[in-house]
């Protein structure tokens, strides 16, 4: 399943949580707040800029986007500290026309981010069982570039690594079922990679971005 088929899917289960029938019920219950636990799976479409990682092709994963968040949650807002990891790879094999010779090309960037996020809630069903949410998150953490390079003369390969931040900004919509302190949602946004790279072959540094947009799956366990 490619990202385009991934975030279709994601949207169209989000329609569905925030649809009249999961919305329009009688008072009941309260979201429970506590201690909480978060993850998410994200999918991403996304653009790059820089010296290495151009034409690279997206995993499920997304930029600045944390796949663990650890925090609490008050009855209006949430926050807590995430934890993301994002990795892009491409490989490319070019063929010398005079020689017939292979020169393979293999780009992999790893990302570790450490960043604070925000929930605030929006809007809550009137059985208090669902509600829309704005996530906000702002971090830092760190980055590793490495090209390996495979030709008839020999391999050659080159490790850059840097300073990266990162940041998100999105909307969501959750559930929790049966009561419990158990949620399933979706959320969807924008998000950006800022990093910081040195070169190790001639010292110099410079800048590469990863920007798109994202879709997320989310599960949230609230310790009442």
């Amino acid at each position: 399943m490619n990202s385009r088929k991934a975030l279709t899917l994601l949207f169209s289960a989000f329609l569905y949580l925030v649809s009249a029938d999961a919305l329009a019920q009688e008072p009941i219950q309260q979201i429970p707040s506590g201690f909480m636990v978060e993850g998410l799976m994200s999918a991403s479409v996304y653009t790059t800029a820089g010296d290495i990682m151009t034409g690279s092709v997206s995993l499920m994963n997304a930029a600045a986007v944390p796949s663990a968040v650890i925090g609490y949650r008050a009855p209006k807002f949430a926050i807590g500290l995430g934890i993301g990891f994002f990795r892009t790879s491409s490989i490319t094999d070019e063929e010398d026309p005079a020689s017939g010779d292979h020169t393979k090309t293999k780009i992999a960037s790893t990302s570790m981010l450490f960043q604070p996020r925000f929930e605030i809630s929006l809007f809550r069903s009137q059985k208090a069982a669902a509600e829309a949410y704005l996530a906000l998150a702002f971090g830092a953490g760190f980055n590793v570039n490495k090209m390996d390079v495979e030709m008839p003369a020999g391999d050659d390969s080159d490790t850059d690594s840097g300073v990266v931040l990162g940041t998100h900004v999105g909307l969501g919509g959750r559930c929790f079922f049966g009561g419990g302190p158990f949620a399933l949602g979706m959320e969807f946004g924008w998000s950006g990679l800022f990093l910081n790279m040195k070169d190790n072959e001639d010292d110099t540094t410079y800048w590469q971005n990863i920007l798109g947009v994202y879709g997320a799956l989310v599960g949230t366990f609230v310790f009442g």
